[in-house]
C-alpha cells in the first residue's frame, strides 16, 4: 500500500508562454516516456526515492539530492545522469533505451539554463510503502526461539554453540 499525499502547490515563478510551450513540447514528453516508469508516484518501485513527475519532486530530489538546480548545469544531477558520464548512474538505463540523443540532452540543458521553468502545479509526495502483514513478519517481531544447535562436519573448529551456527553456514556455502 503506497501512501500518497497531495499538497497544495506553491506558486511557481511566473512562466512565460514560450517557456511553458518549451516544457510541454521538449521536456515533459521525454520525462513521461523515459523517466516516469521508475521516477513517478505511479511507479511500482520508486528508484532512488526520486520523483520526476512533479515540480516539487524535481526540487526535492532523491537519495542524492535535488535533480535540478535552475541555471546550473554542473549541479543538476538530472543533466549529469542524462550525459552518461558514468555508466552506473547514466539515465535512462540501458534496458530503457540507454543514452538519449544529443539533441534531447541539449533541450534539457537549455531548459536548466533558462531556470528550469516547470508549469506542473500538483505536488505529490510519496512515503515508503507500508505493509502491516509484512511488518509483522519482520525478524524483530518474531517470538524468541531456541533453535537446535546444528551438527557440523568439522568437530574441532567450533568451541561454542555460536561457533557451530557460524560453521554450519560456512559448510552449507562451501566456505
Amino acid at each position: 500500500m503506497k501512501l500518497i499525499f497531495l499538497l497544495a502547490a506553491t506558486s511557481a515563478t511566473a512562466i512565460t508562454p514560450e517557456q511553458n510551450a518549451f516544457f510541454e513540447a521538449k521536456i515533459r514528453p521525454v520525462l513521461a516516456d523515459k523517466c516516469y516508469s521508475c521516477h513517478s508516484a505511479e511507479a511500482e518501485k520508486i528508484k532512488g526515492e526520486l520523483l520526476l513527475d512533479s515540480r516539487n519532486g524535481m526540487q526535492k530530489g532523491g537519495e542524492n539530492g535535488p535533480a535540478v538546480f535552475p541555471g546550473d548545469l554542473d549541479k543538476s544531477l538530472l543533466i549529469t545522469a542524462m550525459r552518461w558520464q558514468d555508466a552506473d548512474t547514466g539515465m535512462p538505463p540501458k534496458n530503457k533505451g540507454g543514452k538519449l540523443p544529443v539533441s534531447v540532452i541539449a533541450d534539457f540543458e537549455q531548459w536548466v539554463k533558462m531556470g528550469a521553468p516547470d508549469p506542473r502545479e500538483s505536488m505529490v509526495t510519496v512515503t515508503k510503502s507500508y505493509d502491516p502483514v509484512a511488518a509483522k513478519s519482520w525478524w524483530a517481531y518474531q517470538p524468541i526461539s531456541n533453535p537446535a544447535v546444528p551438527k557440523t562436519k568439522d568437530t574441532t573448529w567450533a568451541k561454542t554453540d555460536i561457533d557451530r551456527f557460524i560453521l554450519a553456514k560456512f559448510e552449507e556455502n562451501h566456505l
